[in-house]
């Protein structure tokens, strides 16, 4: 990409010497031009032609110049497309041999606490099985002219991160190492969103978390805040960290760190484009931040609180008669 710039600038500067010559030398072109025109019969030299020439010549170049752009982009989309498959088939290689070479252990005469060991290890690769097909299911999704259907509702967002948490730190146990989530006090704000879609954002920022942990386990918490009519979900964890010219690529589709402790880790890199993407479709925005390497991340996702009298906080201070009960479609929080 650097070279190809490079290129662009030289050629733009060498259009405008060109250019600058012509007008210099204008004078003594026009008569070069008069004594060819009297020689070949008559004529009239018109010096627009050069300007046009010049007009065409820009265009032409600034025309190569945005079409090699696009090949140049499409050619960077399809090596990470192809590392992309290559990661997600060794995702789904890697957990399906695990779960036959248990499935194999289980088969012969063991222990009941080496077979509960290894039940719990099974179920932990179907999770992250699961998580892969639901990454690739919702990108297609994503892509299709319908996209993901997006269904607001009225929900307490603590409330619901209280559900969540309650039901993936029970999946997170399964894991190898010390794998906490933690949801710090905080108000109880109301906010219209889609619960699928958010259990799909928060799958894959816990996901991220567990994956580039430090040895022994990851530490995730959880806060819920408002700031300018928004509603703001923090996931904070104390991990690898993300370099600071990575922040904003790591939400690109296939977009992944590359180098250090971050390249031994496999992934297909739609985690994070399907988090911004659902919440671009709630319209809120998403960010990350981190201090450096080595120091954790902490990614920002912003609701609007769509009319905010009908969205009011709830200063309950006890979750109970703020717990959001299983809705059917379209049904709403009462």
């Amino acid at each position: 990409m650097i070279l190809f710039a490079v290129c662009i600038v030289l050629v733009v500067v060498l259009l405008v010497l060109w250019n600058y010559a012509l007008a210099r030398d204008y004078q003594k072109i026009k008569e070069l031009a008069a004594q060819a025109a009297a020689q070949a019969g008559g004529g009239v030299f018109h010096g627009s032609v050069i300007v046009i020439g010049s007009l065409l010549l820009v265009c032409l170049v600034v025309l190569m110049s945005v079409l090699g752009a696009q090949l140049f982009s499409q050619i960077r989309f399809s090596q990470r497309l192809s590392y992309s498959m290559a990661a997600f088939s060794h995702e789904l290689n890697s957990p399906l041999a695990s779960i036959k070479m248990f499935a194999q252990t289980l088969a012969k005469p063991i222990k009941d606490e080496e077979r509960k060991l290894f039940c719990g290890m099974i179920l932990a690769d179907v999770e992250r099985l699961g998580q892969q097909i639901n990454n690739v299911l919702h990108a297609a999704q994503l892509d299709s002219l319908q996209g993901f259907p997006i269904s607001l509702q009225r929900v307490d967002l603590r409330a619901f991160l209280e559900d969540y948490i309650e039901a993936k730190q029970i999946a997170l146990d399964r894991l190898a190492g010390d794998n906490r989530l933690i949801l710090e006090s905080g108000p109880h704000m109301i906010a219209a969103i889609d619960r699928a879609a958010l259990t799909a954002v928060l799958d894959n920022l816990v996901g991220n978390s567990i994956k580039y942990a430090r040895p022994g386990g990851a530490r995730v918490t959880l806060r819920v805040g408002a700031s300018d009519k928004k509603v703001v979900l923090e996931v904070q964890d104390d991990g690898l960290g993300i370099p600071e010219g990575d922040l904003e690529r790591v939400f690109d589709r296939f977009g992944r760190v590359e180098g250090g402790a971050h390249g031994s880790k496999q992934g297909t890199g739609l985690g994070l484009w399907i988090v911004e993407t659902l919440i671009e479709a709630h319209g809120g925005r998403v960010r990350a931040t981190s201090p450096g390497v080595g120091q954790g991340t902490t990614v920002f996702v912003e609701f609007p609180i769509r009319g905010a009298p009908e969205f009011p906080e709830v200063d309950t201070p006890s979750s109970s008669s703020a717990n959001v009960t299983p809705l059917s479609d379209g049904q709403e929080v009462q």
